[in-house]
């Protein structure tokens, strides 16, 4: 029963791509700009615009936008067939791009990210695990989607190359010092456990420097209530540590957190995924560095030794 219902909505979903397609070319002015350069994710907009350096960069997944929870408009999906380069992230959030992909352009270039990287997997109490899809948590793996993303576009539009090796030099320093910086925080690491209290897209960081955590929810479940036991473990973790602070993701509606926070007399600061950003971030041009000094200036805080 469960198989037929998967297939029922990939039907529906077939047939709403190709209704999409069709109004859109029925309906040219729709369309307001033609992209050379497609990026699906916030993460992977950020680091291309970064290195190509000017507007022509599109990013489908609006700001503020829930990866999981995505469906591509009509608009979207010409976008992803037409463009010359295409980078998005791949894994369980983005199958809905691999229809689409049986159709691009010729002579495009496709980037799928999470071949890039080691994968993790994603730990679920109840279900299967999957591979995690939050590859840019670890700023080593940012590094190496940037090498391969300006390796093409300079190979692509080989009139920008100087510039294009410049801007990824130089956005790969960025990474490079905030990875040293949390490396020595985790030197001086006073044993302090983060806690998440929200779903938790920090696997890859947390692989990389061995900061203890616990959260909410595993992984990026979407589960819609905490256990009242893992609650309590929330909440007599923040009251055993000197530094009560309780973390939530951001656009979080802090549900869970505020309850430990009456609970533990807990601070709520906030950790950035990256996965996406508030509107007012992306209008100010914060990118996945200015995210992760903000994680580093709170986590600073709560994992320094002190004496």
């Amino acid at each position: 029963m469960k198989n037929k219902t998967k297939l029922i909505a990939k039907i529906i979903f077939t047939l709403a791509i190709v209704a999409g397609i069709a109004a859109l070319l029925l309906s040219p002015s729709i369309r307001k700009k033609d992209y050379k350069i497609v990026t699906t994710i916030f993460p992977l907009y950020d680091i291309t615009s970064s290195i190509y350096g000017d507007d022509d960069v599109k990013l489908i997944i609006k700001p503020g936008t829930e990866l999981h929870d995505y469906e591509p408009t009509p608009e979207d999906i010409i976008n992803i067939k037409e463009a010359d380069i295409l980078i998005y992230n791949g894994g369980e959030s983005e199958e809905w791009i691999e229809k689409i992909l049986e159709d691009t352009k010729e002579g495009a270039t496709v980037i799928r990210t999470m071949d890039l990287v080691e994968n993790l997997k994603e730990e679920h109490e109840h279900e299967h695990n999957e591979y995690d899809e939050h590859i840019w948590a670890n700023p080593k793996n940012v590094i190496k989607i940037v090498e391969k993303v300006s390796s093409v576009l300079s190979e692509k539009y080989p009139a920008k190359q100087q510039k294009i090796s410049q801007n990824a030099k130089d956005y790969t320093a960025k990474m490079q010092e905030i990875n040293e910086r949390f490396s020595e925080l985790q030197k001086h690491n006073n044993g302090n456990t983060i806690v998440v209290a929200d779903r938790f897209p920090f696997a890859y960081f947390i692989h990389e420097y061995g900061f203890k955590y616990i959260a909410a929810f595993s992984g990026c479940s979407h589960d819609a209530e905490v256990s009242s036991a893992k609650l309590s473990e929330l909440i007599e973790t923040v009251k055993s540590q000197k530094q009560k602070t309780v973390y939530t993701l951001e656009l979080s509606n802090q549900k869970i957190a505020n309850t430990i926070k009456d609970a533990a007399g807990a601070e709520i600061k906030t950790l950035y995924s990256g996965e996406t950003v508030t509107l007012e971030d992306y209008n100010s041009n914060v990118g996945l560095y200015e995210l992760y000094n903000r994680n580093y200036e709170t986590l600073e805080a709560l994992l320094y030794a002190t004496d």
